[in-house]
């Protein structure tokens, strides 16, 4: 007796479940309070002037507390 693959079967396991895929609805930038409904405009944003604006001023304020945590812990 030869053993024939059932073809349907591979193919159900290789495709893997029926369920439907999710799609991300919302892409945001926390720096910036932007939203917007497709990627393509958050990579758009992040190479934005307004975002390394903002990314910046928040660097200076991280600096910022973090050295005044240093000064006040060095005393």
């Amino acid at each position: 007796q030869i053993f024939e693959p059932n073809h349907d079967l591979v193919e159900e396991e290789i495709a893997g479940p029926t369920s439907p895929k999710k799609v991300q609805k919302e892409w945001s930038c926390a720096v910036c309070l932007f939203s917007t409904s497709s990627e393509f405009f958050l990579k758009k944003h992040f190479q934005g002037k307004e975002h390394e604006t903002n990314e910046e001023n928040l660097r200076a304020e991280e600096l910022a507390r973090d050295t005044s945590k240093s000064l006040l812990t060095a005393k």
